[in-house]
């Protein structure tokens, strides 16, 4: 047999066979998943309509007990004669909408008042009159027929006599009985819910008492029938406050089908996946069994070319989609990667050197300057006002100032020191900056913003240099604003002003030192320095936005809480 045969055949049997097993075991294990899932949501959806069934019930409960003791169901010591009670009772049946009966009974258990009028009765011998007259503060009683459906819940409170009166203690019984309508509506909003979800359910209320297994109260369980394949979630009541519940055991009940239908789309792309490996496989073999050296070749070559070479420009071959192209690919970002680090090293090299030599240039000026300055200044003020000498001294002063500043400046850039690591203040920063860059700058910060650590004084240094620049580019009576605030995990402080905005051409190297858009009146040092001082911080300055009437610049630093470690 060839060894293109073997190959293909060895790939085939390698690739499809585990497949296929793992497909097999992956879709069984995903339908456990789902039905257990589907019981558990269903068990907790129980729960959770239980708690709210048995909140209305307390307030149905608490309304019976405070009824009962209105001032107006005094007047079942005189079977309600002006008819006050039953209107109130009418009254509150229609208010609430919850209740099918509300009446009152007198002492003797002799109906006095109703909500809905009807002959008189009496019910001496039920059991909430019998509990009530006993000494009872109050009935709760709940009836679930045997037949299934739902349960009929009926409340009785005392009506207590007025003390010091004759009537003092118990006087009457108020009775009320919940519409099961309201109980069904609360029930057919889940199944509402759960239809739109595309889970329909059947829905199941009964006693807590004889459930197999045994569920406590507040229990969940989640269960799939072995008889029916249904999907089944449970729950049973807790009661609410002062309101002891009723423990009834609340079944939601789904069909296997419907439970399983987020299964339909897996189930496709299980297939799919199996079907695109079927034919993956067998490209790839044939592929392999073409020519297998020949990547290799490939890629051995280019390896020997970086070798030789030392470049890091040279891509390797990364054509398929096996594990060679994979090595390729992997190696080209590595590539990629060292190259970007080795732009960068030599970027930080260049700046280092250079900021060597301005720091060289900036001590080799500063005592001259100094010297220049002062003798220019102490000339100055002996010499005539408007002579001609005190003019030339003037001016040799004013140079002297300007080496003064830009040995200032030099300095600043040449200064590559770690930022001292202390909390700062960035709103009291940026407020700082602002002042120290003078009067008609627009200064919004949204709301407090949290300490960071840093150099406060080479933030400030930093967003002062910036604000300049804008106000300088603005020029006079142009605009310049400032904003401060948190995003994505950051700090974000921007700067815009309304000049004529930045050159394409300069933008390139807008951060690099001695580049200035201002012409002989600049040092091109200001970006520089604030790109330095950002990256010291961990950040990063750049520009977002330039043109006519509106350049944008936008500084953002990492978010380092008080107690964190360092910035850099």
């Amino acid at each position: 047999m060839t060894l293109r045969r073997r190959i293909t055949l060895t790939v085939v049997a390698v690739s499809l066979l585990p497949l296929l097993v793992l497909v097999a075991v992956e879709y069984g294990v995903e339908r456990r998943h789902v039905l257990a899932e589907a019981g558990e949501s269903h068990a907790s959806i129980a729960a959770d309509t239980l708690d709210r069934l048995d909140r209305f019930l307390f307030e149905r409960y608490r309304n019976v007990v405070s009824w009962a003791r209105l001032e107006v169901m005094g007047d079942v010591v005189v079977d309600d004669l002006d008819r006050r009670i039953a209107q109130t009772l009418h009254g509150l049946r229609a208010d609430y909408g919850v209740y099918s009966a509300l009446y009152c009974l007198d002492k003797e258990g002799n109906l006095v008042a109703d909500s809905v009028p009807g002959v008189g009765r009496r019910e001496t011998a039920t059991p909430w009159f019998r509990a009530i007259a006993g000494g009872e503060a109050a009935y709760l009683h709940a009836d679930i027929p045997a037949a299934g459906g739902l349960p009929e819940v009926l409340f009785a409170a005392p009506i207590p006599g007025h003390a010091g009166s004759a009537t003092n203690g118990f006087i009457g019984v108020l009775v009320a009985r919940v519409d099961t309508a309201a109980i069904a509506a609360l029930l057919d909003g889940v199944n509402g819910r759960l239809v739109k979800l595309g889970h329909p359910v059947r829905i199941a209320i009964r006693s807590g008492e004889g459930v197999v297994p045994p569920l406590a109260e507040g229990g969940q369980v989640s269960r799939v029938d072995g008889f029916t394949g249904e999907v089944i979630g449970e729950a049973r009541s807790r009661g609410y406050r002062d309101f002891p519940g009723f423990g009834w055991v609340l079944t939601l009940r789904e069909a296997r089908r419907t439970a399983l239908a987020p299964m339909a789309r897996t189930s496709l792309l299980l297939k799919l996946v199996g079907g695109g490996a079927v034919g993956v496989a067998l490209l790839l073999a044939a592929f392999l069994a073409r020519g297998l050296a020949r990547p290799l070749e490939e890629v051995t070559r280019a390896a020997e070319v970086i070798e030789s070479s030392g470049k890091l420009d040279v891509p390797l071959p990364a054509e398929g989609p096996d594990e060679i192209g994979h090595l390729a690919a992997t190696f080209n970002r590595m590539l990629h990667r060292l190259a970007e680090a080795q732009a960068t090293l030599v970027q930080q090299e260049r700046l280092t050197a250079i900021g060597r030599v301005a720091a060289e240039m900036a001590h080799d000026l500063a005592t001259p300057a100094t010297t220049v300055a002062n003798l220019a200044r102490r000339l100055h003020r002996n010499s005539p006002e408007e002579s001609r000498e005190a003019a030339q001294l003037a001016l040799i002063l004013d140079s002297a100032t300007y080496v003064q500043g830009l040995v200032r400046r030099l300095l600043d850039f040449a200064h590559s020191e770690a930022p001292a690591s202390e909390a700062v203040n960035v709103g009291e920063v940026v407020r700082q900056a602002v002042a120290q860059a003078g009067e008609g700058v627009d200064l919004r910060v949204a709301g407090a913003l949290p300490a960071i650590f840093g150099d406060a004084n080479s933030l400030t240094r930093m967003l002062v240099n910036l604000i300049r620049n804008g106000r300088e580019a603005a020029g006079e009576g142009g605009e310049v604003a400032v904003t401060a605030g948190v995003d994505e995990g950051e700090i974000e402080i921007t700067v815009t002003d309304n000049g004529p905005g930045i050159d394409k051409e300069v933008r390139a190297h807008l951060f690099e030192p001695f580049v200035t858009t201002k012409g002989r009146e600049g040092t091109g040092l200001g970006l520089a320095i604030a790109y330095r001082i950002s990256r010291d911080h961990g950040g990063t300055v750049r520009l977002v936005e330039s043109r006519p009437g509106r350049t944008t610049f936008e500084v953002r630093l990492p978010l380092n809480p008080v107690g964190s470690a360092t910035v850099r």
